[in-house]
């Protein structure tokens, strides 16, 4: 009787890969929530970072809204605009209003107003957000 041996299978070891490996071309780590802000010269969590603004649109099919984020620099002189759905960042440029300031590069301009933000898209209002309740209220 001849003797039968058992093969196994010829397998691959399966790698994981390492924590950290899913940076994108700046460094920034996209599982953790990262992205670049060219602005600011450095990674950030949008949601933690920047001011974020609803649609104003109400949806009628019960598709999903995405938020949009801003970023102001530290001397508010510029904002950066983070839209939904991968569009590049805009950067927009402060001026002034006797209603208050405002960012703008066509064909968007952001306000902020003392109501909350406002975000227009070819003066059609897009987005917007209330501002958080002051300390002590």
């Amino acid at each position: 009787m001849l003797g039968m041996a058992c093969l196994a299978p010829e397998t691959t070891p399966v790698t994981k890969p390492a924590l950290g490996a899913d940076e994108d071309g700046r460094g920034c780590l996209v599982s953790a929530g990262y992205t670049y802000s060219e602005m600011l010269k450095r990674c950030v969590r949008l949601w933690e970072e920047g001011v974020r603004l609803q649609p104003t649109a109400v949806r009628k099919d019960g598709s999903a809204v995405f938020s949009s984020f801003v970023l102001l620099s530290a001397s508010g002189e510029e904002a950066e605009l983070f839209l939904p759905r991968g569009a590049a960042p805009v950067r927009m440029r402060r001026a002034f209003t006797p209603q208050g300031p405002y960012w703008t590069k066509h064909p968007y301009r952001l306000q902020r107003l003392p109501q909350g933000w406002r975000l227009y898209e070819r003066d059609r209002l897009i987005y917007a957000a209330g501002n958080p309740p002051s300390e002590g209220n």
